[in-house]
């Protein structure tokens, strides 16, 4: 059955010449868009579009609550970033300080194992003894 043609002249020529002039000027996805919107409800392509305007505007403030996000979170980034290095250099200068300190003791240690060999061996003794309890 051709589009357009009436109920009483179908399969006559001059029905299907009349279909087919009406639709000369269209190529064919307009053809088929034209016969579309024809079949769709103009509530449900109503219904559609506030649908979309609403998630458009939920996702515009998603976006603009990641973008706040995301800058919040580069400024922390900048002062936890200054903070790490400034504590990262007090640790190395902590470390230096105590590898100065126990240099010194060893130094200390081997002087007074040179000097005094009995007492130092008896502390040694004593101090082993202690951490075995």
């Amino acid at each position: 059955m051709a589009t357009g043609s009436l109920p009483g002249a179908q399969g006559t020529p001059e029905s299907e010449a009349g279909s087919f002039e009406c639709f000369q000027n269209y190529t064919a996805p307009e053809v088929f868009v034209q016969g579309l919107a024809g079949i769709v409800d103009q509530q449900d392509v109503e219904s559609m579009i506030r649908a979309q305007k609403q998630m458009l505007q939920r996702f515009e403030k998603t976006n603009e609550m990641l973008t706040n996000c995301n800058q919040l979170s580069v400024s922390r980034l900048k002062t936890a970033n200054a903070e790490f290095k400034k504590h990262t250099a007090l640790l190395t200068d902590m470390k230096k300080d105590l590898d100065y300190i126990f240099k010194k003791i060893r130094v200390l240690k081997t002087k007074v194992s040179q000097q005094y060999p009995e007492a130092y061996n008896g502390n040694i003794v004593f101090i082993n003894y202690l951490h075995v309890l």
